[in-house]
């Protein structure tokens, strides 16, 4: 982190003692700003993301000349790395394209997959968003009876009953649709699918492209999805060449590093300036974790907003800073406090102790190493197979250990063409839960620490 030359230690110490004896934190957090870590909308500023942008956007131009893509589109990386964000921002800029389209537009359909749990319910989905003659088409698909109810209303045409949907391919209904109208079929928080369903929208999407027709798939998820896509078809990821956006930290060193800009741009419109050295010491504080970013965004505007109302100016000097910096690692420690707590739940802290005590300072570790610290951490697990027994043998304990501290962001793999190399998922996270696990459970993190010769 860079050290401050901004003033000296005693007047830097004077201005954050002046700064926090008039600050209320309280009105502070009542505070309204455009950053909202967590909630999934699109930030003030998305800065970086320039590749991922363009193969999506390159996708929907595909689409609207007739063509479908090579392959599904698939964005996955560690939870609060702004995948929602980015669908947000493309959809909506596609969106605003299809305004001005007429004939040439992509029909955009999203499908959340939490209740997606059965291909009649995946059916009813594309149908609600089917042009209403494909819709008549499936309707009429069952001897002359009617098997889709359709009632309008405000909101259009819907299904009335899943159990009275035809049993049309799924395939040839997303033909259909395709044949009507490009279409551009979105899954955001796609790990959750379950594998059945996983396969149904791979197969789906396949059959369809492979008849020349204009459908695309785009998929997003964290680090459980390649897992699920792999275990669904294991050459799968061999076939997805410029398609596999994995999405990882921004840049957050230097006046032009991305965290600067989804930060400091808002702020700047807004007139709420900063001193370089605030610019600096906050992106470093963010590690370039997109959550952290609108986090410390947030704190930053808040802190801003509360001087200025006092008229005393919106600038963000160091002592002011001082109090971003507490309200911003209160955001951090909650935080990692959910992430803790999730791991907790699914019995896999050992795991995330080991990985704390290899990692240390680095970004990156290898295979060996990883299958190193969940040997090391199997006495202390029980981790259950998919018919609910405790997994007796070790090394399909090792597997499991690693499919789930990949699955919660610890270590991840952004290359699928490296499987051997692994860097940090949240930055600190394994850290964080090392302190923990070793103050809460010191006997099990001694065992672990011996067993790593530690």
């Amino acid at each position: 982190m860079p050290s401050m030359t901004v003033a000296s230690a005693p007047a830097s110490q004077r201005a954050k003692k002046t700064a926090l004896a008039a600050f209320d934190f309280g009105e502070a957090a009542k505070i309204g700003t455009p950053f909202t870590p967590g909630s999934g909308s699109a930030p003030p500023q998305l800065a970086g993301r320039a590749h991922e942008k363009r193969r999506l956007l390159d996708c929907f131009a595909q689409l609207r000349r007739g063509t479908p893509p090579a392959s599904p589109l698939i964005l996955w990386g560690p939870r609060g790395n702004g995948k929602t964000c980015l669908l947000f921002h493309v959809t909506n800029a596609m969106g605003r394209v299809n305004r001005t389209a007429g004939m040439g537009s992509v029909h955009i359909v999203r499908i959340s997959p939490k209740g997606c749990h059965s291909e009649g319910i995946l059916r009813g989905r594309l149908l609600q968003n089917a042009p209403e003659a494909v819709a008549v088409r499936a309707s009429r698909s069952v001897g002359g009876e009617l098997s889709i109810g359709l009632a309008k209303g405000r909101g259009g045409r819907r299904l009335e009953t899943e159990s009275r949907i035809a049993p049309q391919s799924l395939d040839a209904l997303l033909a259909g649709m395709a044949g009507e109208q490009p279409v551009l079929l979105v899954v955001d928080e796609a790990h959750v699918l379950s594998p059945e369903m996983a396969g149904m929208l791979l197969d789906m999407d396949q059959m369809v492209r492979t008849r020349g027709l204009p459908s695309a798939l785009v998929l997003a998820g964290t680090t459980a999805l390649p897992t699920l896509l792999h275990d669904c078809d294991s050459s799968f990821w061999s076939r997805l060449d410029d398609n596999a956006l994995p999405l990882g930290l921004l840049s957050n060193e230097g006046a032009d590093s991305e965290v600067f800009d989804a930060i400091f741009t808002p702020m700047s419109e807004a007139r709420r300036k900063a001193d370089d050295a605030v610019k600096r010491l906050a992106a470093a504080a963010t590690f370039g974790y997109p959550y952290f970013t609108q986090a410390m965004g947030k704190a930053l505007w808040q802190v801003s907003a509360w001087f200025e109302a006092k008229g005393r100016g919106a600038r963000i000097d160091e002592g002011r800073y001082a109090l971003a910096e507490r309200i911003f690692e209160g955001s951090k420690n909650r935080y990692y406090g959910l992430r803790y707590a999730d791991m907790r739940r699914q019995g896999i802290l050992p795991c995330a102790y080991a990985l704390g005590v290899r990692l240390q300072e680095r970004v990156g570790i290898g295979e060996a190493e990883v299958a190193e610290c969940m040997r090391a951490a199997a006495p202390h697990l029980r981790l259950k197979d998919g018919y609910g027994q405790v997994i007796a043998n070790q090394e399909d304990m090792v597997e499991a250990a690693t499919d789930a501290v990949e699955a919660n962001g610890l270590i991840w793999r952004p290359d699928q063409g490296r499987q051997d190399r692994w860097t940090q998922g949240i930055p600190t996270l394994s850290a964080y839960a090392c302190r923990m696990f070793a103050t809460n459970n010191p006997a099990a993190a001694q065992a672990i620490s011996s067993a790593l010769d530690v």
